[in-house]
């Protein structure tokens, strides 16, 4: 479980457990600071996507231990839509196949909305196309 550590000015540490009601903390993860972190896994590595208040940090692991983190973050500006006009914060992922989906919200003004985008894996990294329209389909687990 990866969460933030709000006494260690939000950094983002790690938690292991063996039956999800034991947990030994690990400490840090990941030299990031933030909030929300998601971890998932998907075309076979593993994933966690910060809130870093300035877009969406993104980190690559092959074993869960050992870090890479893309040059850029996700959703940094703002979309096209109506209610799209502001950075992305909070995500979650859901993973349906091959496809993987990003749930984010924003909030502009007095307005918040949620807003969905399909992340495409490219050169090894993330990318979401925010403009792009989200077809989701989700399959049932196997």
């Amino acid at each position: 479980m990866w969460y933030n550590d709000e006494r260690a000015n939000k950094s983002i540490n790690y938690a292991d457990s063996p039956d999800l009601m034991h947990w030994t903390d690990k400490g840090v993860a990941f030299p990031s600071h933030g909030e929300g972190p998601k971890g998932f896994r998907w075309h076979n590595k593993f994933w966690v996507i910060v809130d870093e208040w300035k877009g969406l940090a993104v980190y690559r692991s092959e074993d869960a231990s050992h870090w890479s983190r893309q040059s850029n973050n996700l959703l940094a500006g703002k979309g096209k839509g109506e209610d799209d006009q502001a950075k992305g914060d909070h995500c979650d992922v859901v993973v349906s196949g091959n496809r993987a989906f990003l749930f984010y919200f924003c909030q502009f003004g007095r307005r918040s909305s949620i807003q969905v985008v399909e992340l495409r894996y490219k050169n090894g990294w993330l990318t979401a196309d925010r403009d792009q329209p989200a077809h989701i389909r989700l399959l049932p687990e196997k």
